[in-house]
């Protein structure tokens, strides 16, 4: 059978599935899938104000998407109100643009009301794309080489802005608007999809982007020279990709004897490890996190739940062993991991982490600076705060993707002739779709040079006009209230006509 399917396809002139070069991944369009942004204001001043914005796709109706869109300052503590819209799958929206529309994107088309001026499409690989946050390290981890497709836009009353999309997903990764000096930026920071499974996943109560954890806490214990001192640590959550979290951390330390610089460093947690691994703030950008200096196993200020019960983790490359249950100075219960060894710099001595995995208290130590804060001290001053949870709890919520199993099944098409020249083709996909496209052309089978034709719910298209002795090739998508089956630059079907037959080949759908 096989070498008989050979022969007819060389007999056809066909050798086979060619692989086109850019292949479309739109499997993120679905139900509970949630963008995150992570930005702010930039005026080129020492300090800049903060931002995030996050979309949620709701819901996939008839070829249109609506989307919950969360922004807010400081760490999502000043949100705005929320703001629901519908945009079309297959066309433009605020964070995508349809891998299709993006390829016949062109100078004077709009996009989110603004007027296009350019349309550059570059190959970018890690090094030379300028924005480093994780979903765009899991991309080019996917393929070195990444076509990206760079509009640059009018906005009235303003300079212009820029907008990088990835050509193959249609993900929006950056963008950002100026005027005068100043300058406003997104960067695609998170989003609940694995690219190279290609399977998206529910949000957990873990840190996400924008939050910011602030580990504080002040001891006048000077008299005697015992210890007492300061500790002020800020952890500013950038990007999250699947278990992984960057961050950018300022630490600030004292002590009876003398103080230690501020330092700004880059942290990384590879929670399915699990590593830390961090490095300097300038030195960061230029290499991947996974090229960072490795810090022990978890971070000081949030474990995830499997940690808690472990008898001993490592943190800031310390040993603490669990010492069991109790309640912290709140009187929550708290797990307690106490330090088993006495490293001559800046440690935690011991840890109470809540039920949720967040920091409640700590005490630590510092030699070199005599900064030595203990649970009995008198300490004016403690925080062990995260802002943005209450807001990703109370409002946001958790994004769960609900993709059926089965969406991806599609059934043998089948072709019928009707004399003279005419076709009857029909398909069916499981469970049924809202809306069916099909692509027809004679030119090849690994790109859509034709035009996408939408027949709404039919699954069947009868086609006219048709030339003896040529090959066809086909493709159908598909789309729901979950997601989408987009087969573009994938799989073909093939049908060929001969003065006496159709002969039809039916292949398997990605």
């Amino acid at each position: 059978m096989a070498m008989l399917l050979s022969f007819i396809l060389s007999a056809l002139g066909w050798d086979g599935l060619n692989t086109c070069a850019l292949a479309f991944d739109t499997g993120w369009m679905q139900k509970g899938v949630r963008l995150w942004y992570f930005g702010g204001i930039d005026s080129g001043a020492p300090t800049s104000s903060n931002a995030e914005e996050a979309y949620l796709l709701d819901a996939i109706n008839n070829g249109q998407v609506s989307l919950t869109h969360h922004s807010a300052l400081e760490y999502w503590s000043s949100p705005r109100p929320a703001e629901i819209g519908t945009y079309p799958l297959l066309d433009k929206g605020p964070c995508w643009i349809h891998p299709q529309a993006l390829q016949n994107l062109k100078a004077g088309d709009q996009w989110m009301g603004q007027q296009i001026t350019l349309v550059d499409h570059s190959t970018y690989t890690y090094a030379t794309f300028p924005y480093h946050l994780l979903p765009a390290w899991a991309l080019f981890k996917l393929k070195s080489q990444r076509e990206l497709v760079k509009l640059s836009y009018k906005i009235p009353g303003f300079s212009e802005g820029n907008a990088y999309f990835d050509a193959e997903t249609g993900i929006l990764l950056y963008h950002h608007t100026l005027w005068g000096a100043y300058k406003m930026f997104f960067i695609l920071s998170e989003i609940n999809y694995d690219f190279s499974t290609g399977k998206a996943f529910p949000e957990d109560d873990g840190p996400h982007t924008g939050f910011k954890a602030i580990v504080s806490e002040q001891s006048m214990n000077f008299w005697p020279k015992t210890g007492g001192g300061s500790v002020v640590i800020q952890s500013l959550v950038e990007s999250r990709y699947g278990n992984t979290v960057e961050m950018t951390v300022l630490s600030s330390l004292s002590g009876p004897s003398g103080a230690i610089p501020q330092t700004i460093e880059n942290y990384c947690f590879f929670g399915d490890v699990p590593i830390v691994r961090r490095k300097d703030a300038v030195q960061a950008p230029n290499l991947p996190p996974e090229n960072w200096d490795p810090l022990g196993e978890y971070l000081w200020w949030w474990i995830p739940s499997q940690a808690s019960g472990k008898a001993t983790i490592n943190i800031l490359d310390v040993l603490l062993a669990r010492t069991g249950l109790a309640s912290d100075r709140l009187g929550a219960p708290s797990s307690i991991f106490t330090a088993t060894q006495t490293p001559p710099g800046f440690f935690f001595s011991t840890l109470w982490f809540g039920g949720d995995g967040y920091l409640t208290q700590f005490s630590a130590k510092d030699a070199a600076i005599g900064l030595d804060i203990r649970p009995g001290d008198d300490v004016f001053q403690n925080s062990t705060t995260v802002k943005g949870l209450v807001y990703y709890r109370n409002t946001m919520g958790t994004a769960t993707p609900s993709r059926p199993s089965g969406f991806n099944k599609v059934t043998p098409a089948n072709g019928t002739a009707i004399p003279p020249i005419d076709l009857l083709l029909s398909w069916g996909i499981s469970p049924g779709a809202a809306i069916y496209q099909y692509c027809l052309n004679k030119t090849n089978n690994t790109t859509c040079d034709g035009n996408w034709v939408t027949t709404g719910s039919n699954n069947a298209v009868i086609l006219s006009g048709l030339d003896k002795g040529a090959t066809y090739y086909w493709q159908v998508r598909a789309f729901n209230d979950f997601g989408s089956i987009d087969a573009d630059g994938g799989n073909w079907w093939a049908f060929a006509i001969s003065s006496n037959f159709y002969l039809y080949l039916p292949m398997v759908l990605k």
